[in-house]
């Protein structure tokens, strides 16, 4: 009877799972988090373990317009956010929806059975989102079901035909801070394991206060709806997937049209993130060997001949005695 009046109490909270505690301080995201939802008085929050949050509403209209409106970030890091019922498993609290939007997909295959297959080669695909008879189709969105402790990935091969390999593109919507070597959501680059043979050694702060330092910070940063709601880009964070080359002729009336290459070595491959950032890292360093130019070297003695010409002038003339 205890256990049932308790569940009752409990029926209309969610609970909150921080993918990195270190930079998502509990007590400043409870304070944050029921303004930014729209419910600052009629929310409440309390701590749990292992970097969990449960917030209990007083309406189940308003605790299911904070699930729909997902997914939630805070302190530029995800969240998951799942509605509390007894005996929930853990691995449903890692879970975070995310609406990804797929491009690449032939248009003679360009269907609702096919943008879930497609889907699937990335995660679990719980909803379509996809009109067939639209005249304009830019992209597909599909709702995966994706655990925090998975890698990201952005891009996969497929084969619609023999022997013909496509590069299918995705990309997260509303995702926030990730790690652009390894692709995971749990931490950033500077605090990645991953390295590669013939990388640089990274330079890796001593300090290991900074993060601690910062979250009563948190506390006093206001946040608003929009700050959730932004999306980052992973081509501006994995400069391999932003490698654009011309597409043949451009006549009078052709349009300006842009593809990324893709690395042939990857044909029969998946295209995963840290591998992406490998090919460029080398490409990287290619580049920024070049040699000084001339002129620069001819800038540099003319500035000098001026500075030496400037001092003579101010040596003072001896005075001589007749």
């Amino acid at each position: 009877m205890t256990i049932d009046c308790a569940a009752y109490v409990n029926r209309f909270s969610v609970v909150v799972t921080t993918v990195n505690p270190r930079k998502q301080n509990l007590r400043a995201l409870i304070g944050q988090m029921s303004r930014v939802w729209g419910f600052p008085d009629s929310c409440v929050g309390r701590i749990l373990e292992r970097g969990r949050v449960q917030f209990k509403f007083q309406t189940e209209e308003a605790m299911n317009l904070v699930l729909r409106r997902g997914p939630w970030s805070f302190n530029d890091w995800m969240l998951s956010i799942h509605r509390w019922y007894p005996n929930i498993s853990e691995t449903e609290l890692k879970i975070i929806p995310f609406w990804v939007q797929i491009t690449g997909i032939p248009l003679l295959f360009l269907t609702n059975a096919m943008a879930r297959c497609v889907g699937n080669r990335l995660g679990i695909v719980s909803t379509v989102d996809f009109d067939e008879n639209s005249n304009h189709v830019g992209f597909v969105r599909v709702k995966i079901d994706w655990n925090l402790d998975d890698p990201l990935r952005f891009q996969r091969n497929f084969q619609f035909a023999v022997d013909e390999n496509t590069v299918i593109k995705y990309r997260f919507e509303r995702l926030r801070n990730f790690c652009s070597k390894c692709g995971s959501l749990k931490h950033d680059v500077k605090e990645c394991v991953l390295a590669f043979d013939d990388e640089d050694p990274a330079e890796i702060s001593d300090d290991d206060n900074d993060d601690d330092d910062n979250q009563g910070d948190n506390k006093d940063k206001d946040m608003s709806d929009t700050d959730t709601l932004q999306t980052v880009d992973p081509a501006t964070l994995i400069p391999g997937l932003t490698q654009p080359f011309s597409t043949g002729n451009k006549g009078p009336n052709t349009q300006n049209t842009t593809v990324f290459s893709v690395p042939s070595v990857f044909e029969d491959t998946d295209l995963t993130v840290e591998r992406l950032r490998y090919l460029h890292a080398k490409l990287a360093r290619v580049r920024t060997q070049t040699p000084i130019s001339n002129d620069l070297l001819e800038d540099s003695s003319n500035n000098a001949q001026n500075q030496k010409e400037r001092l003579n002038l101010r040596v003072p003339v001896p005075f001589t005695m007749v």
